[in-house]
């Protein structure tokens, strides 16, 4: 996952891990590593970049679908992110970009 300000700058980058935080990881949840979404915000938060308006960019190459499970999709709403754009299809065949609550908007 990315992290893109309005101006189209990268802010950050994040990928699955089997490490995890109080905040931004899974723990109290059914998963015990952190989630792209996560990481990529966790990443932002210790430069003191700040996510409000951003968008963020999901990418799985494999046939899981990117969409932002709901302990991320919670993340990304505290965290301001303003728009998210992931994949569906294997290999990013289908792209879905949603906003406000993960009401989607437009499909490519």
């Amino acid at each position: 996952a990315i992290l893109v300000d309005p101006k189209g700058r990268i802010l950050g980058q994040g990928h699955n891990s089997y490490q995890t935080h109080p905040k931004y990881g899974t723990l109290k949840t059914p998963y015990r590593f952190m989630h792209a979404e996560g990481a990529c915000l966790y990443n932002c938060s210790k430069k003191g970049l700040d996510s409000e308006g951003c968008t963020m960019y999901i990418f799985r190459r494999n046939w899981n679908l990117a969409r932002p499970c709901k302990y991320c999709q919670a993340l990304l709403l505290e965290a301001g992110v303003e728009k998210v754009v992931y994949t569906d299809k294997p290999n990013g065949r289908r792209i879905i970009v949603v906003e406000e609550r993960f009401d989607v908007i437009e499909t490519i």
